[in-house]
Parts: C-alpha cells; sequence; structure tokens
C-alpha cells in the first residue's frame, strides 16, 4: 500500500463518518446525545476506522473492527437496543454488499480482477468513492421512510433525488474505464469526484432540512390550535355558567307566572308549560356527556349546527374516568365535527344530518361521527382530498387527528357510501 492508497482510505472514512451520521441522525427520531459526546465519537470512529484500513490486512478482521465501530457510533444518538442492533445490521450488510458490487463491476469494466487493479492507487481511491455513494444510495431510502413516516413525500420526488447519487456512481464506473485513468489529470477527477459525492449528501441534508422545517410548522401550528381550544374552552365556560344562571332566572319566572295562571286561567297555564317544554327539549339543551370539556365543545358546536339547519343525532356512554386528555379529546372531536358540518353546508338544507357516537368501554374510547354528502369525498394514498383553499389549514385538522390517534395507541378508518361519509375512531382510555 502507498500513501496514495491511505489518502483514499482516508477519504473514504470521512465520507462514511458524514453518511453515517446523518442516517443515525435521522431514525433516531433526530435525538442527539450532547455535542461534545458526539464529536468524540466521530474521532475515534475516523482513527479506528483509518487505522484498520492502513495496519490489517486481514479482510474479516477488518470487518470485525469496522463492525464494532458502527456499533459504538451508533451511541452518538438515543435508540433502543432492538433499533440499535436493526440498524447496525442493515448497515454493515449493505457496506459489504456496495463494496461486493463495486468490485465486481469494476472488474468487469476494466477487465481486471480485483486484486490486481487495487494495484493502482487510482482505481482503488475510485473504488472507495463508488462503494460509499453505493452506500448512501442504499440507506437513503430507510432514512427517509424512518424519519419522515408521517409526511406524505411523494414516491416520484424521492426517484428523482436518488437518481442523482445513481447518475454520479454511474459517472464513476465510466471514469474507470483505463481510456481515463491513464489520463495524466485523474487527480482533478477523483477530486471532482468527491466533490459531487459531498453535494449529494449535502443535497439530500438540505431537503431533509426542509421537511425538518416543515414539520416544525405545522406541530407550531397544531400547539397554537391547542390553545385555541383551551382558550374557546374557558370562554364557553364561562357563557354555559352565564347561560344557566339566566335559565334558572328564567325557569323561576316562568314557575311563579304558571303558578298564578293555574289559580285564574287553567289554559293559560297549559300553554305557559308547553313552552316551557319546548324551550328545555331544545338540541343545545340536551347534548350532555360526563365530560364538562366536552359538554362545552358540543354546546358550541350544536349552536353552529342549529344555525346551519343541520339535525343532529347523539348517543353517549361515558364516564368521568379516563386517560384520554380533555384537550385531545376535544382537538379529535372539534376537527370531527367541523369537517361534518362543513361538508353539510354544501348540500340541501332538508339533507343535512349529522351523527356522533361515543362508547367507552373498559380498554377504548370509540367515536363514530358519520355526515351526509352529495357525491363521494375524492381519496388519494389513503387521505381524504380537499376542495378547501386554504389546504394548510386542512390538512393541520388531519395531522392534528392522526397525531392523537397515534398517541393513544388507536386507529380510525373511513368508510362511504353514495350518500353518507362516516369515520370511525379508537383510542385507549
Amino acid at each position: 500500500m502507498t500513501i496514495l492508497h491511505d489518502l483514499g482510505d482516508i477519504i473514504g472514512t470521512i465520507l462514511e463518518i458524514a453518511i453515517l451520521a446523518t442516517f443515525f441522525y435521522a431514525v433516531s427520531g433526530r435525538k442527539n446525545i450532547k455535542k461534545t459526546v458526539s464529536i468524540v465519537l466521530c474521532i475515534g470512529y475516523f482513527l479506528i476506522v483509518s487505522a484498520t484500513s492502513m495496519l490489517i490486512a486481514s479482510q474479516l478482521l477488518r470487518m470485525l473492527l469496522i463492525s464494532i465501530s458502527i456499533v459504538a457510533f451508533s451511541f452518538a444518538n438515543k435508540l433502543s437496543f432492538f433499533k440499535r442492533l436493526v440498524y447496525c445490521s442493515i448497515i454493515i450488510i449493505q457496506m459489504i454488499l456496495a463494496e461486493v458490487l463495486v468490485g465486481l463491476l469494476f472488474s468487469l469494466v476494466i477487465d481486471q480482477p480485483v486484486i490486481e487493479y487495487s494495484k493502482s492507487a487510482a482505481y482503488y481511491t475510485l473504488g472507495i468513492l463508488a462503494s460509499k455513494l453505493l452506500l448512501f444510495i442504499f440507506l437513503k431510502p430507510i432514512e427517509l421512510r424512518v424519519s419522515f413516516s408521517e409526511i406524505k413525500v411523494p414516491k416520484l420526488l424521492v426517484f428523482f433525488l436518488l437518481a442523482f447519487p445513481l447518475a454520479s456512481f454511474l459517472i464513476i464506473l465510466s471514469i474507470s474505464d483505463p481510456l481515463y485513468i491513464a489520463n495524466d489529470k485523474i487527480a482533478l477527477f477523483l477530486i471532482a469526484i468527491f466533490i459531487m459525492i459531498v453535494a449529494n449528501i449535502g443535497g439530500f441534508y438540505l431537503f431533509e432540512s426542509y421537511l425538518e422545517q416543515h414539520e416544525k410548522q405545522k406541530r407550531l401550528l397544531m400547539v397554537n390550535q391547542q390553545i385555541n381550544y383551551q382558550a374557546q374552552y374557558f370562554r364557553d365556560l364561562a357563557e354555559s355558567k352565564a347561560t344557566a344562571n339566566q335559565t334558572l332566572h328564567d325557569l323561576k319566572n316562568s314557575l311563579f307566572a304558571i303558578s298564578d295562571a293555574l289559580e285564574t286561567d287553567q289554559k293559560e297555564a297549559g300553554l305557559l308549560i308547553e313552552s316551557l317544554c319546548q324551550e328545555v327539549t331544545k338540541p343545545d339543551a340536551f347534548v350532555s356527556t360526563a365530560n364538562g370539556a366536552l359538554d362545552a365543545l358540543l354546546a358550541v358546536k350544536c349552536h353552529r349546527m342549529n344555525n346551519s339547519k343541520i339535525q343532529f343525532g347523539f348517543k353517549s356512554f361515558m364516564i368521568q374516568k379516563n386517560s384520554v386528555d380533555n384537550i385531545d379529546l376535544c382537538i379529535l372531536l372539534g376537527n370531527l365535527l367541523d369537517n361534518s358540518i362543513e361538508a353539510c353546508e354544501k348540500i340541501r338544507s332538508e339533507e343535512r344530518k349529522i351523527h356522533l357516537d361515543l362508547a367507552q368501554g373498559r380498554d377504548y374510547l370509540t367515536i363514530q361521527i358519520s355526515n351526509t354528502i352529495e357525491e363521494k369525498v375524492v381519496e388519494k394514498d389513503g387521505e381524504i382530498a380537499t376542495t378547501k383553499s386554504d389546504k394548510i389549514s386542512h390538512g393541520i385538522g388531519l395531522q392534528s387527528i392522526r397525531t392523537i390517534v397515534k398517541k393513544y395507541d388507536g386507529h380510525y378508518s373511513i368508510h362511504q357510501s353514495e350518500n353518507v361519509f362516516s369515520v370511525m375512531i379508537s383510542i385507549k382510555n
């Protein structure tokens, strides 16, 4: 081995650290240990792997030491034992596969066995760069799948993004032709390839940073939505208390009027009693659950449905004690009811109907809501497509529902017929 061979190993190790660091950071849910620990592990990995490549001839022993180094490097991020074992195994297997494939492809292009062409520092360095790029191509889809599982990244976009490193890999294979290697400017080729690989890694890093910022923005909007629901809940609570006091006052006056009418005019007393019965059986008055926060939310939604001339059916079997946070429950039902109300408002008033069932069992709280529709709702990739001009708000509402369902280890399903759309949700209580 020459100094140029050693330089190729060093360059390969630097690229390997960049690939592994971004991979473990992504699959750990972007949970780093302290920065100083990460730096120490990067330096340690660089020294051990570089020394192993330069000083140890045995391929088996070299792979064993590199595997141990990969496991140690993974401790820069917070991962469970099982996930750490799985991801480290995937990296080691993909690393071996990348080196074997590069060796075979170079042998086919150069028409020489690996042992022969690797004696050339140029071929050796090219092989290292190609294997690291292939490792990057292998790991990147896994990383995107795990890291951004809640974000619908178009498959076509991922395909085109992966086309860049794949094209770079094919360029390396083309340059490995002896016609180019014999050229006096091979050093410039190697530098250009190194920059090209760094650009590929950097491009994906910027793309993932954009997705991360997009996710943070959605979370911030969800927090704002929670704050708005909290504020609305307290306003509704205060309004409900004032309404209750007013109702009690009016009821007392009505009873006095009925009492007087019974002594003087029984017909008038009958009319007063009938009027009082109609008042207390208004939809706003009888919607009740065992949850005060939910009662306040439903009172507001019932008022909106009455104004929109929507017939509302409601059944509830709930107990006061459950583990579902009131704010989460209000956000979940609030979004579901808002979507149903908006759908009903698009059709004729006489056909506007919403039905809500709440059933609390020993382990699960089940929510089923259905509403009439004029035509079937369009579904795209298993999600509801929106006709709203404000698509971000629609996305936040659905994201809120998905997040809360996932938080309580639940599941939800969508069903629709010609004129009824329904959603069923089950969450652990």
